[in-house]
């Protein structure tokens, strides 16, 4: 580290491993600095020392955003949580970060990944210093509708920005405070009938709805003249509601496009999220400091049983200064206690985990999402771990395990042959989870390459029928790389069709 240099620094961002050059140039054009694949890791890294960070399936998208997956790996090798982030210049130029919805693995919601990735990405919005109005942007949805309401998001159709670029709907004429307001009152109404409240109790609590002026408000909702029912713990700390939160979490409640500022343009709101962050993190770090705790008292146990448990605790959820308290158990008498403690050592250095992941990748037992993504980890981070399989996995049935091993198949001597193969034996007629993320790599990355020996298989992906409208622009762009009188001739009777694609 250089000095004056601090994590989190612009001199952080390009620490480490590097992307591919049209990745590293469309970050560079976003941050104005050179950033790696190991510093963005480090910056999306949560702070629960369980868990470790990899950015993979990095795309340089024909808007120029550049589109991320999040994956978090536990130390046993197994993944807990995974999202999409994508980095745009918005339409003043300023930077806007949207986010998939994470999903996360139901033993790890209580360790405040979600509140974490926020804070980090807003730091990461202050380290970038783009522009006077950069945000944090998601289409809320499901569970995230509750999520983004009590973190202090706002309505993002009434900014001045608009809509998130990458909204499902970003043109969508309805506005969302509207849509949200109707559907509060009818809420109120059902539940309070439901409940017998009385008519003064339901109006007044749909006038109150009908006032809101942010998300934040609705998740405090009661019945007028009526205590406030808290959801009690770190929710009810910040004065949420069970009715507020009974109401976001409601099937007939609708999703809304959500916008987080960098420069709060509403500072008691950004407050409110900032609090509600705050009391989650405090109970976070307090729970987990009672499981360490209660690990340290079963080292003192007598019972052989009692000290073991202790020890695998520590590896799964302690930090690295934790080794201090396991290394004196390793010269242990009882060898059983001795191997146990020796093993967790290795867990805590993580020298490990990529055996672990490959071992989680190559058990047919699990979900085929989630060993496609560890593969792609494995295929960007430790490809000698997958090599030697890197033939029989790019012809697997599943197109999520096919496309997490690309990087190695790209990397073969042979490889762009592979990959127009890979392409050819997956047609877009097919109906296959994943199948249309494969294709739309597969074509990306041919028409980097613009090999004339994959021309043909191009030209027949074009002429097919039923392609989305991504895969037949990246067809349309690869196509027109070529000069080749056949890739004139398609694209010329694309156009006497008037089946244009999209201008690359």
């Amino acid at each position: 580290m250089q000095p004056g240099e601090s994590f989190g620094s612009k001199g952080w961002l390009a620490r480490g491993r590097r992307f591919d050059r049209d990745i590293s140039q469309g970050l560079y054009n976003l941050f104005g600095v050179e950033v790696s694949a190991d510093g963005l890791a480090g910056l999306f890294q949560p702070s629960f020392p369980g868990v470790r960070c990899f950015v993979v399936q990095p795309r340089l998208a024909p808007d120029r955003a550049v589109e991320l997956t999040l994956v978090g790996i536990a130390r046993d090798g197994r993944p807990i949580w995974q999202g999409q982030r994508a980095l745009v210049l918005g339409r003043d130029g300023s930077l806007e970060l949207h986010r998939g919805l994470d999903q996360i693995h139901p033993a790890y919601q209580h360790r405040n990944i979600t509140g974490d990735l926020i804070n980090r990405e807003l730091n990461l919005l202050r380290i970038a210093r783009r522009g006077p109005t950069s945000r944090i942007t998601i289409d809320a949805e499901g569970i995230g509708r509750y999520q983004c309401a009590i973190n202090g998001f706002i309505f993002a159709d009434e900014t001045n920005e608009g809509p998130p670029l990458r909204s499902n709907r970003p043109f969508a004429p309805e506005q969302d405070r509207a849509r949200v307001i109707n559907a509060a009152e009818q809420f109120l109404e059902e539940v309070g009938r439901s409940t017998d409240k009385g008519r003064l109790a339901i109006e007044g609590a749909q006038e109150e709805a009908r006032k809101t002026y942010a998300p934040w408000s609705l998740a405090r909702l009661h019945f007028a003249g009526e205590k406030p029912e808290s959801v009690g713990g770190y929710e009810g700390k910040v004065g949420i509601t069970k009715l507020g939160r009974e109401f976001w979490l409601a099937r007939d409640t609708p999703s809304w496009r959500a916008a987080l500022y960098l420069e709060p343009i509403h500072p008691a709101i950004r407050t409110a999220g900032e609090q509600f962050r705050a009391a989650r993190e405090a109970y976070t770090l307090s729970r987990l400091d009672h499981e360490i705790d209660e690990a340290r008292t079963g080292l003192a146990s007598d019972q052989r049983a009692a000290r073991i448990l202790a020890l695998e605790t520590l590896g799964m959820i302690g930090s690295d200064t934790h080794a201090s308290l396991v290394k004196p158990f390793t010269q242990s008498l009882d060898r059983r206690i001795a191997g146990v403690a020796r093993q967790v050592l290795i867990t805590l250095s993580g020298t490990e985990l990529p055996l672990r992941m490959r071992n989680f990748v190559f058990n047919i037992k699990e979900d085929a999402q989630w060993r496609g993504l560890v593969l792609r980890i494995l295929a960007e981070h430790y490809p000698e771990e997958i090599t030697e399989q890197s033939s029989l996995l790019r012809v697997d049935p599943d197109a999520r395990i096919q496309r997490g091993v690309i990087p190695v198949v790209a990397r073969a001597a042979q490889g762009t042959a592979e990959l127009a193969a890979m392409l050819a034996a997956n047609p877009s007629s097919e109906l296959r989870p994943g199948l249309a993320e494969l294709r739309l790599e597969l074509i990306e990355l041919l028409g980097k390459r613009i090999d004339p020996l994959t021309l043909p298989v191009l030209l027949e992906q074009y002429r097919g029928a039923g392609n989305d409208p991504a895969e037949t622009l990246a067809l349309s762009r690869a196509v027109v790389g070529f000069r080749d009188p056949r890739a004139n001739a398609v694209l010329s009777d694309i156009v006497r069709n008037q089946h244009r694609p999209p201008l690359p």
